[in-house]
């Protein structure tokens, strides 16, 4: 009987462990907007997928949108919009050759989320006047700056306003942006882009030799078009530079109300090194494994009394045989 009894309470608190996580990260992953090896089938296209212009494919190895050649524009975009209303991009990428610096390199390559799709054009290898967001991962300073390049910065579209690619979006407040060596490297660099409808965008960055993630930038009180192409665009001109993306894993969040939510922490505040690294899931999680710790000691104590009960029961029985 003690044995039923132990079991049954431990296998209650797994349960309510699970559920707890599963409540607390509320994410699901988004096949139509993922990416990874093989790139094409035996049709030569992606399901889900475009590419053009110089984009080259290596069926196992990399979506290789420019190669070490003058005067290249090339595209990787859904085909599928984007509809989930807070969402996370994670990818992987590489820029330049190990051992690649003896040339002049540029000029890089962005990430977008724009209501228009496969277009070229350029700002880095895409349409100007878009509307959406566009993440620059700049090479090459067009113009004196007091930050150093690589730099990664972001441009909120209206679709009325031009990228000022003169002087690296400095009309368009790109000092949001942070430096990042992000180059020539021997490890994988990965990339996480995050939204959550209007309140923020916010990009972390992986260009160190570990598994940790570093914040770049936080844009607040951002509102994007509901629907939107994800897209991966670069171009080389007199500079040249290799821009390869390895692998694209998209997320969608189910954000409670706030009604739901209760009190929510201090926004942070821009700067041009952002500081906003964790999703807001970090205090529901929290949270979340109070209310379950408070459930698992209520179910153990339950259990202990029955048990008690059982056992008190049991030692009666036996003093009456006797």
């Amino acid at each position: 009987m003690r044995t039923s009894i132990l079991k049954s309470i431990l296998s209650l608190s797994t349960v309510a462990l699970f559920t707890g996580k599963a409540s607390a990260d509320a994410s699901y992953n988004l096949k139509s907007h993922s990416l990874s090896p093989p790139y094409i089938t035996d049709g030569l296209y992606n399901r889900w997928w475009d590419f053009g212009g110089s984009t080259v494919v290596e069926v196992n190895k990399f979506v290789r949108l420019t190669t070490n050649q003058h005067s290249q524009q090339g595209w990787l975009w859904s085909r599928a919009p984007l509809t989930a209303q807070n969402w996370e991009v994670e990818f992987e990428f590489r820029v330049g050759e190990v051992n690649g610096k003896d040339h002049l390199f540029g000029d890089g390559f962005a990430f977008f989320y724009t209501s228009d799709r496969a277009t070229l054009g350029p700002v880095f290898g895409s349409k100007d006047y878009f509307n959406g967001l566009g993440v620059f991962f700049d090479t090459y300073p067009n113009s004196r700056h007091k930050f150093s390049f690589p730099r990664v910065m972001p441009m909120i579209g209206d679709g009325k306003t031009a990228y000022d690619n003169d002087h690296d979006g400095d009309a368009n407040n790109m000092m949001l942006g942070c430096s990042a060596d992000f180059r020539d490297k021997r490890f994988p660099t990965k990339a996480i882009v995050r939204y959550k409808k209007g309140e923020y965008v916010e990009v972390l960055l992986k260009i160190r030799n570990d598994d940790t993630y570093q914040p770049c930038f936080t844009v607040q009180n951002v509102t994007l078009p509901n629907i939107g192409y994800i897209g991966f665009t670069s171009h080389t001109g007199d500079a040249t530079d290799i821009h390869d993306i390895l692998s694209v894993e998209t997320k969608g969040f189910i954000i409670p109300n706030k009604k739901n939510r209760g009190k929510q922490p201090p926004q942070p505040q821009n700067n041009h090194r952002g500081i906003h690294n964790q999703y807001n899931n970090q205090e529901e999680t929290g949270r979340g494994f109070l209310f379950w710790l408070i459930i698992i000691s209520v179910i153990l104590g339950i259990g202990y009394v029955v048990y008690q009960k059982k056992f008190a029961n049991t030692r009666k029985d036996n003093a009456k045989l006797f």
